[in-house]
């Protein structure tokens, strides 16, 4: 909209061909207001239609067009599109001659008629045509205009306006002035708006108001209250628009404080709150976490609106309160207003929340009554959600198939609907057919694939992802970050944490909590607590991912000191933070802190031990030879003990070579189920250990008879992004000549070292010379070879085993981290050792 002629006629004097005439304003509720004054006699205050307004016009044709005023008023009274066009054209066809009395308040009425509906480009067209025509505009005439621009977004005809204000001598009235602060704020000006606002000679609550509502909502929420207390020390006492607007910015804080000041001096005021003025108090609670206050002030209003209804249902929705929610349904269903599209979404969530079937089909079955789910794809797909959680599929599918308009959200409903019934099949095949996709529907298929431990194929689809074009965001990093964690791969790791600092994606306490955790995973304990020292909020999970980390890396000093620091930052443990913490103390043999710390659970934190930190404390106790200790603990369990605890046990009987416990242990399992391999293994060993090939032969011809084979040792490791997977014994490696040559070189320089290979560790019955050529063999060493002869001099050597690492594989690995000048870092099926000039971080207790 070219407003061209409008500086020319602006910079005459503001001379007026007719007396001033008040006209009412009202912009979106806080531009200026004044009261009618005596309208012209012709002016037509009933109600009409347009062939009313028809028969006016025969009427004041006859009287000649100095009445073309009357039928003007008349349509722009009306309001309708069709009046105003009709409007227009009397307009258009006005004579600067023909202006009489009260043509100021026609043209007035006329930009306030286009402006109410929609019609900004005619209600600036008429401001210029008025001024073409000698009508000079008064203080009314411009908060209807500039409410056009407002409504249009259009911000340069608005500042066009606000010129035209200056040069015309109106910038000083506080009416106009309030609706140029309204405008600019409205288009994002906050700037010139506040500017506006500072010049003003006086203000009144609309100029305070204009400004609080304008930071409000251009989320500038500090701005806003620091306002309203500064229009309360100013002695200017705000309406019920500016306490909205204050509660508001209160609750987009969540600063429950603040929040209860603007309420303290709302209640001094000692008036009664509005409908509008509680939902917001309600909302502003609700988003503080003070649920009790928000559900008082609910219950005390007498008068519960629609909208109040839906606030406090969509907020225990939100906050997982979905019985307190449907609670309030049923309130509002007895003496409430009736359910809306609103209502029914919530109803229908806090339904799915709870699996509660029935409510759900008894929500849908009110839909349908009402006509509710008519092109509403929010309702269909709440509803979809809803079958889905409650196992429903069929009924989903249905609703799915019946919709018209298939939107993505649609699609991601029912995908998210298979991942949450664990039917990863049917949630690849809906993914594969959809017409398109969105980033939410990358994050749950990748989701649904951590979820059911695909963690490769997770990653693989991150890469797809990327190659679509798809950047991620909070929600898919922490995914990715798992299943990275979980595969161990430390390349990968740093992968995903280069990933999210080059695309500037936010960081936020559970994705640095991810990262810690995947860190922890991958052998890079320093990493983990480099991220977790620059956390500026922890909260127990973020505790408990360090805590494991250190477990992990078997530094229980490490982890004790850190949960000494987490007590006194006020984070209350978990039963996952003890898990942690026994872990860590069994890993460094700390068994006197891990009895402390276990009997602490209950007696000073009020967690009931489950049988995981049973299983912690016998290991604890087995690792430390306290085997006889260890027995007596299970005995005295208030819980029957599993195949797990009794197997821990087990394997401390293997390290510690006593052969009735482990036989005891053994028996007290019921089944050597195929399940549990491991089981019958570390029996078989501590036989074979003994030299028992008696005991031996029975425990493996009873493996056999139930389809038990042993597990082979299986290790990995990664070369320039290749992974390379090695079994013990197994010579097909296509470099299997070089890796032998590199074994030999190194059992050469490990022997001159005083290096023995300890054969306690083969077990089988067979000669010295057999055995250490089978010991040569073991995965580890034919990945550590492969990796010395792959890598340049200094380089890292990474291993992961499937498999306890046996003893000589240890002293092995220390030697070789010394002679070679390596740093090597082997994950085995229990913990991390880092190897480094010849010393290991678990100091040889494992």
């Amino acid at each position: 909209m070219a407003l061209s002629s409008l500086a020319a006629l602006c910079s005459s004097p503001p001379v007026s061909v007719v007396q001033d005439s008040p006209a009412v304003s009202n912009l979106n509720g806080l531009s200026p207001t004044a009261d009618d004054a005596a309208a012209p006699n012709v002016f037509v205050r009933s109600g009409g239609e347009l062939k009313e307004i028809k028969q006016l016009h025969c009427r004041v044709t006859k009287k000649g067009p100095t009445h073309n005023n009357e039928l003007i008023a008349k349509c722009a009274e009306v309001g309708t599109r069709e009046s105003l066009d009709y409007a227009l054209k009397v307009f258009e066809g006005w004579k600067e001659d023909e202006c009489v009395a009260g043509s100021l308040f026609v043209c007035n009425s006329l930009i306030r008629a286009c402006s109410s509906a929609g019609l900004g480009d005619r209600a600036i067209l008429v401001f210029v045509r008025m001024l073409e025509m000698g009508v000079m505009p008064d203080k009314y005439t411009f908060p209807f205009l500039l409410s056009a621009c407002t409504r249009a977004s259009w911000f340069r005809e608005g500042v066009q306006v606000h010129g035209a204000i200056v040069k015309m001598g109106f910038a000083e009235d506080m009416f106009v002035a309030n609706t140029v602060i309204h405008f600019h704020f409205e288009c994002g000006d906050v700037e010139d708006g506040h500017r506006m606002f500072d010049k003003m000679p006086e203000r009144n609550v609309v100029s305070w108001t204009s400004l609080i509502c304008g930071y409000s909502r251009r989320d500038c929420p500090k701005e806003a209250v620091s306002l309203f207390f500064d229009m309360v020390e100013a002695g200017v006492e705000p309406n019920p628009v500016t306490m909205v607007c204050a509660i508001s910015a209160c609750a987009k804080l969540q600063d429950l404080k603040l929040g209860e000041r603007v309420h303290s001096y709302i209640g001094s005021l000692d008036i009664e709150p509005n409908g509008h003025m509680v939902s917001a108090l309600v909302d502003m609670y609700m988003k503080c976490g003070a649920f009790v206050t928000a559900k008082q002030i609910f219950d005390r209003c007498v008068e519960r609106n629609l909208v109040l209804y839906n606030t406090i249902m969509s907020h225990y929705v939100k906050r997982g309160m979905a019985r307190e929610a449907l609670a309030v349904l049923d309130e509002m269903l007895e003496q409430g207003p009736q359910p809306d599209r609103l209502t029914m979404l919530s109803a229908i969530s806090a339904s799915a929340a709870l699996n509660e079937l029935f409510f759900g089909k008894s929500c849908h079955g009110y839909i349908l009554r009402n006509g509710l789910q008519e092109k509403d794809d929010n309702i269909n797909n709440a509803m979809i959600d809803m079958y889905m959680k409650c196992g429903k599929s069929e009924l989903a599918c249905s609703i799915f198939n019946s919709m018209s308009n298939k939107t993505v959200v649609s699609w991601n409903s029912l995908l998210a609907g298979y991942v949450k019934n664990g039917d990863v099949r049917s949630t690849r095949e809906i993914f594969d057919e959809m017409p398109e996709r969105d980033l939410v529907s990358w994050n749950i298929m990748i989701g649904a694939l951590v979820q059911e431990n695909l963690f490769e194929e997770a990653v693989e689809f991150f890469r797809m992802m990327q190659r679509e074009g798809v950047k991620a965001d909070r929600v898919t990093v922490p995914s990715v970050a798992s299943a990275c964690g979980n595969l161990g791969s430390l390349g990968l790791a740093k992968w995903i944490y280069h990933y999210t600092e080059e695309n500037a994606i936010e960081r936020d306490m559970l994705l640095d909590t991810a990262f810690v955790d995947m860190f922890g995973r991958c052998g890079d304990p320093r990493m983990a607590l480099q991220i977790f020292e620059k956390m500026e909020k922890k909260d127990v999970s973020s505790w408990t991912a360090i805590i494991c980390a250190m477990a992990t890396e078997g530094n229980g000093k490490q982890a004790l000191k850190l949960f000494k620091e987490m007590l006194t930052q006020g984070v209350e443990p978990d039963d996952v933070t003890f898990i942690g913490l026994l872990t860590a103390c069994s890993r460094s043999g700390l068994v006197k802190q891990g009895r402390q710390l276990f009997q602490s659970m209950e007696e000073i934190y009020d967690i009931s031990p489950k049988v995981v930190h049973y299983g912690c404390m016998v290991d604890l106790l087995g690792r430390a030879g306290l085997l006889e200790e260890a027995l007596d603990f299970i005995k005295s369990m208030p819980i029957e003990p599993n195949d797990i605890i009794w197997g821990s046990l087990l394997s401390s009987c293997r390290t510690h070579k006593n052969v009735e416990i482990a036989a005891y242990a053994a028996s007290r399992i019921p089944e050597l189920s195929s399940d549990r391999t491991g089981i019958p293994v570390v029996l078989s060993n501590i036989y074979a250990s003994e030299g028992k090939w008696s005991e031996v032969a029975k425990v493996r011809l009873k493996m056999k008879e139930r389809g038990v084979h042993k597990v082979p040792g299986l290790s990995s490791t990664e070369v320039n992004g290749v992974v390379y997977e090695f079994s013990s014994g197994d010579e097909s490696h296509p470099e299997m000549s070089r890796i032998a040559q590199m074994l030999d070189e190194i059992n050469c320089k490990l022997r001159n070292a005083g290096h023995v290979p300890d054969l306690r560790n083969v077990l089988l019955n067979v000669d010295d010379h057999e055995k250490k050529f089978l010991l040569s063999r073991h995965s580890e060493k034919l990945a550590i070879a492969y990796t010395l002869i792959s890598t340049g001099q200094k380089m890292p050597v990474r291993v992961v085993n499937n498999l306890r690492i046996c003893s000589d594989c240890h002293t092995y690995a220390k030697l070789v981290s010394k002679v070679y000048d390596r740093e090597i870092t082997i994950r085995d099926n229990n913990r991390f050792h880092f190897f480094k000039e010849g010393v290991c971080s678990c100091g040889d207790f494992w």
